[in-house]
């Protein structure tokens, strides 16, 4: 999830392509990785929450507190409380920057 902040600019390359920026809050495992043992039945145990089989996950190389820059159309919008946030596929996520230390 990511706290959005409002300041949009033009892809280089595609002037059609915006770019969103934002500070990530919180991100998710990673990528669901199934393994030889995993059926359709596993990941429908998965979603329900009872998962007979450990699932792997490839970890985001995001963290939280970084500054990205997304694609306009690579998330879905959430206000809370007042606040713009928004839920970006990792895909749209074009450039991260990390503060050392």
């Amino acid at each position: 999830m990511v706290e959005r902040i409002d300041h949009p600019i033009h892809s280089t390359v595609d002037e059609k392509r915006i770019l969103l920026c934002g500070r990530v809050i919180k991100k998710g495992p990673g990528f669901l990785v199934p393994n030889n043992q995993m059926t359709f039945n596993d990941i429908d145990s998965l979603i329900a929450g009872t998962d007979s089989v450990k699932p792997m996950f490839v970890p985001m190389d995001v963290e939280e507190g970084d500054f990205i820059y997304y694609h306009k159309d690579g998330g879905e919008d959430i206000f809370l409380d007042g606040r713009h946030y928004v839920v970006v596929q990792y895909t749209s996520v074009r450039l991260f920057v990390r503060k050392e230390g």
